[in-house]
């Protein structure tokens, strides 16, 4: 719950958690929770600023796309940039794929669902399975796709984005293609979490 302000100096007290670290242009990205954060490298004193979300004092998230200021974020996972400068982001308990357009212009900065649910959700309880969104392993093509597990997340010069997502809690976990249309494929199935070749948390 020790968290910075948004303009607080990058080298200043109390220090951001940084989950994953993600370059773009002069700027550095990081996800904390439910929030992400940036700084622009490229200033004379560089200060931390939030981007989106704001992490639930209690036990229960929210899930909302739209405008950043008010969009909800549940626990992201992973974060990457595409070659546009907008950032995608995998939340793990509303099962969705978003992207953070314009995500240094405050004033035009939004939220969208590009694969997986498109929500709004209120009151997901982590500690009670029947406030979780929809989950699943089909492939699609944007809401018609289904995730269960979301975590790390890369992507690549043509804006194709590569997902982990675990099927079931100890069955076999996958990475998912999704396109720059938003159509999902299954690319890689690992046998099972407890085989040799299998993605360990």
């Amino acid at each position: 719950s020790d968290r910075p302000t948004s303009g607080t100096g990058i080298l200043a007290d109390p220090p951001l958690q940084w989950q994953t670290i993600v370059f773009a242009g002069s700027h550095l990205y990081t996800r904390q929770e439910s929030e992400i954060w940036s700084v622009d490298l490229s200033a004379s004193s560089p200060v931390e600023k939030k981007i989106v979300g704001s992490t639930p004092a209690g036990s229960t998230y929210d899930f909302a796309t739209g405008p950043c200021a008010q969009a909800s974020l549940t626990q992201l996972r992973g974060l990457a940039a595409l070659p546009d400068g907008s950032l995608v982001a995998s939340d793990y308990w509303a099962n969705a794929i978003v992207k953070i357009s314009n995500p240094d212009n405050p004033s035009t900065c939004s939220v969208s669902s590009i694969a997986g649910n498109a929500g709004p959700y209120t009151g997901i309880d982590p500690s009670d399975d029947t406030t979780y969104p929809p989950s699943g392993t089909a492939d699609g093509q944007g809401s018609a796709a289904s995730f269960t597990e979301l975590g790390a997340m890369i992507t690549d010069s043509s804006g194709t984005i590569y997902v982990e997502d675990k099927t079931v809690a100890q069955g076999p976990s996958t990475v998912r293609k999704i396109d720059s249309s938003g159509n999902v494929t299954t690319l890689l199935k690992l046998n099972d979490a407890s085989g040799p070749d299998a993605i360990r948390n």
